[in-house]
């Protein structure tokens, strides 16, 4: 299913979700931030998703991937931070018609990098990690689970859930970021 570079304003307006995809650089190699959860419904499935969700009534889609952001990591900041963030700096976005989805990929800045030690996730089943393309890339080529740790205090592994796959293949796997 290809990816919409840039979606028009009528795919702006029957999104039902959307979510952010923040990237950095540590040292030479490319790191993204996902969210990694223990689903319950799910038979508790340990999985790797972008951090988004689902659109409320009448709100657009970067507003979406704001709020759904500040959600599901209970950051302490305010949502305009990262809304202005999105909105002025340079991102890229990407429609996903599968999901209905479209996910704002935007360089995380330098005073953020601790994002995933910084903000409280809902759960301790819900956690933040950056993940290098080439953890995703191997993931994703072997059809194996990515396994994750901080500090080497702990490792989980983690299912990359199917849209992860299918965007992160078509982006990055065909070199269209």
């Amino acid at each position: 299913m290809p990816l919409i570079y840039a979606p028009s304003n009528k795919l702006r307006q029957i999104f039902k979700a959307s979510g952010i995809l923040f990237y950095r650089y540590i040292g030479d190699k490319l790191y993204f931030l996902f969210q990694c959860e223990e689903r319950k419904e799910h038979n508790n499935e340990k999985s790797v998703h972008f951090i988004g969700g689902k659109r409320e009534n009448f709100e657009n889609a970067m507003a979406c991937a704001v709020r759904e952001f500040c959600e599901e990591t209970q950051c302490q900041m305010k949502p305009y931070v990262f809304y202005n963030l999105l909105k002025n700096g340079d991102r890229k976005d990407y429609w996903f018609e599968q999901g209905k989805y479209i996910l704002y990929i935007a360089e995380c800045p330098q005073k953020y990098y601790d994002i995933d030690l910084q903000f409280n996730v809902k759960s301790n089943d819900n956690k933040l990690y950056w993940i290098s393309l080439d953890e995703l890339s191997s993931a994703i080529q072997s059809g194996d689970n990515i396994y994750v740790s901080r500090e080497w205090k702990e490792i989980n592994t983690y299912k990359l859930s199917y849209m992860t796959v299918a965007i992160m293949k078509e982006l990055y796997m065909n070199s269209k970021c």
